[in-house]
């Protein structure tokens, strides 16, 4: 398919067309662009939260068993959840 219709498969997320996305890639791609933006700034945990609150984005925590220890992330923008390792 990739030689008939003359596709490639694009090396990292920045080759990405963003136009094109629609539905969930869409979405995945909003959270993505907006964590790397705020990575920029922030310099904690809570301040990368509430950067991305202002954009209506939730990020989660999944702690290890009963402990404090955070296991993994995890981000919602409106009903689409999608785990840390999904958006990069």
């Amino acid at each position: 398919m990739t030689e008939r219709h003359g596709y490639y498969l694009g090396k990292g997320k920045e080759q990405v067309k963003r136009p094109r996305l629609t539905g969930r890639d869409k979405v995945k791609y909003e959270i993505y662009d907006e964590v790397k933006k705020q990575l920029k700034t922030v310099r904690n945990w809570e301040e990368l939260r509430q950067g991305l609150k202002q954009q209506n984005i939730q990020m989660d925590f999944k702690m290890k068993g009963s402990t404090y220890e955070i296991q993994g992330v995890s981000f919602i923008k409106g009903k689409l959840k999608f785990k840390g390792s999904e958006v990069d």
